[in-house]
C-alpha cells in the first residue's frame, strides 16, 4: 500500500518542482559567493537550486522506471491474452473439421488424415467422395442415438462456425490483422458456407422422396468444377491453423488436435 501511494505521489513531483524552480527564478537571490572558498561560495540558495536539480533527477528516473515497468506488464499481458485468443480459434476450427477425421470415413483404404493438407491428396479425395452422407456414422452423440453423416458434418461446422465468431469477437482488439484476415476468409469460404453448414439441404435435393436414397460425398472430387471451394476451404484452415500455433507433423504441416 505505501509503495502504491509512493507511486502515485512521483506523478505530483514534476510540477512541484516546476514551481520550485519558478519560486527561485523570481526570488533571484545569489547563488555563489565569490569572495567564500570552497564549498563555503554556494550560498543557501544555491543549495537549493542543487536540491531541486537533484529531486528533479531523481523524479525523473523513477518515472521512467515505472513508466516502462508498465509498458512491460501491459505488452505482456496483451501477449497472454493473444495467446489465449489464438488457442480458442485453434479449437474452434479442430471443432468444424472434427469429422473428417473420423476413422470410419476412411474404411482403411487411406490414413487417416493428420493435417488440412492430408484432405488434398487424390486417395483421400477419392476416398471421401465414396461416403454416402444419408448413412449412418459410428459417431453416437450423448443420448446414443444414431446420427448420419450429414447430421454429424453439419453440426460440427455449424457449432464451430460460431465458436470462430465469438473468438473473434472477444479478442478482435488483441488478435494480429493476419489472424483475423485468413480465419474470416475461412468462415466465410464457399465450401464451408454453402456445402458444409447447408448440407441438408444439399441432402434434400437429392434424396427427392426417398429418404433412405444414398449421396455421396461426390462435391469434394478432384475436378474442375469443385477443385477450387474445396481446395481454397482447406488452405485456409492449414494457413489459420499455422497462425494460431497449431502442432506440426513431421511434413511440417500443422496438426489437428483430434
Amino acid at each position: 500500500m505505501a509503495g502504491n501511494r509512493l507511486i502515485r505521489f512521483l506523478d505530483y513531483i514534476p510540477p512541484l518542482i516546476a514551481f520550485a524552480a519558478a519560486v527561485v527564478g523570481v526570488l533571484g537571490a545569489p547563488k555563489w559567493d565569490a569572495q567564500a572558498a570552497g564549498l563555503s561560495r554556494v550560498t543557501p540558495m544555491g543549495w537549493l537550486v542543487l536540491a531541486i536539480g537533484a529531486t528533479a533527477l531523481c523524479a525523473s528516473i523513477l518515472l521512467t522506471a515505472r513508466n516502462r515497468r508498465e509498458q512491460t506488464n501491459q505488452k505482456q499481458a496483451k501477449e497472454r491474452i493473444t495467446e489465449i485468443g489464438k488457442s480458442q480459434i485453434l479449437r474452434a476450427i479442430n471443432h468444424t473439421v472434427f469429422p473428417f477425421q473420423h476413422e470410419a470415413i476412411w474404411r482403411r483404404q487411406c490414413g487417416r488424415p493428420e493435417s488440412p493438407r492430408d484432405l488434398l491428396d487424390n486417395a483421400r479425395r477419392e476416398c471421401l467422395a465414396t461416403l454416402d452422407l444419408n448413412s449412418d456414422s459410428t459417431y453416437r452423440n450423448g443420448s446414443f442415438d444414431v446420427v448420419k453423416w450429414y447430421n454429424l458434418l453439419q453440426s460440427a461446422a455449424q457449432k464451430g462456425a460460431e465458436e470462430i465468431r465469438i473468438a473473434l469477437q472477444i479478442y478482435a482488439s488483441y488478435l494480429p490483422p493476419e489472424v483475423m484476415e485468413v480465419t474470416t476468409s475461412l468462415l466465410y469460404s464457399k465450401f464451408l458456407q454453402y456445402r458444409l453448414l447447408l448440407i441438408h439441404d444439399v441432402i434434400d435435393a437429392n434424396t427427392h422422396n426417398d429418404p433412405n436414397r444414398p449421396v455421396l460425398f461426390f462435391w469434394v472430387r478432384n475436378d474442375r468444377m469443385h477443385n477450387a471451394e474445396y481446395e481454397e476451404f482447406w488452405d485456409l484452415l492449414a494457413k489459420a491453423m499455422t497462425l494460431c500455433g497449431a502442432q506440426t507433423t513431421s511434413a511440417g504441416n500443422p496438426r489437428f488436435l483430434y
